[in-house]
């Protein structure tokens, strides 16, 4: 059973933090996280000022681990989402950015382009622009590809809704074999 367990466990637990938005706007900041989440499936992280980014996220983040920012160049409180992409690469951290303003001007544009910045994104925008453009920087920026993120999700999901079920038959004493819990679940196999 404690094998059981140990795999539980470790299907429960969800990749760190791939997504990491910096916006003051909480509104805002909020539907765009929801967006995310539903969108990619995986984790979004939600800061509403760089100091809180720079606390919370960097000391539970390894640098090595990649990641994609989504920061706002204007927060509240003489806040700068350009200074906290200076500071996280100061530190380390290996992640890709988007820069969002609504206040979009020539020169902020090239600021944000000469700090390595992805794209610089000028509010209001469409959710699709913003879908597409981090599913291209995760690609395009740091190799990762988030159809198999995706995909690495779904199975967790499965195997996870799998693990109560061969627990029950083994404390049963079942003699249930798993491809046959596999195809009364899901009707596959759940290891594809």
């Amino acid at each position: 059973m404690n094998d059981l367990n140990f795999l539980q466990r470790s299907f429960d637990q969800a990749p760190s933090a791939p997504l990491v938005i910096v916006e003051d706007d909480n509104l805002l900041g909020l539907t765009l996280k929801k967006f995310l989440e539903r969108t990619f499936g995986l984790t979004v992280k939600l800061y509403t000022s760089s100091e809180d980014c720079l606390v919370e996220f960097t000391k539970n983040h390894d640098p090595k681990a990649p990641f994609f920012l989504l920061a706002d160049i204007s927060l509240g409180q003489g806040s700068d989402g350009l200074l906290l992409i200076d500071i996280l690469k100061e530190r380390g951290f290996t992640f890709t950015s988007v820069i969002m303003t609504g206040f979009a001007s020539i020169e902020t544009a090239i600021a944000a382009t000469k700090r390595g910045a992805f794209h610089y994104l000028t509010k209001p925008f469409e959710l699709e622009v913003l879908k597409q453009l981090v599913f291209n920087g995760f690609r395009e920026r740091l190799g990762i590809e988030l159809g198999a993120l995706i995909l690495q999700r779904q199975k967790r999901v499965k195997i996870a809704r799998l693990v109560p079920l061969v627990r029950l038959c083994l404390s049963s004493h079942l003699s249930v074999r798993l491809p046959m819990i596999c195809s009364l679940v899901w009707s596959e196999d759940p290891l594809r």
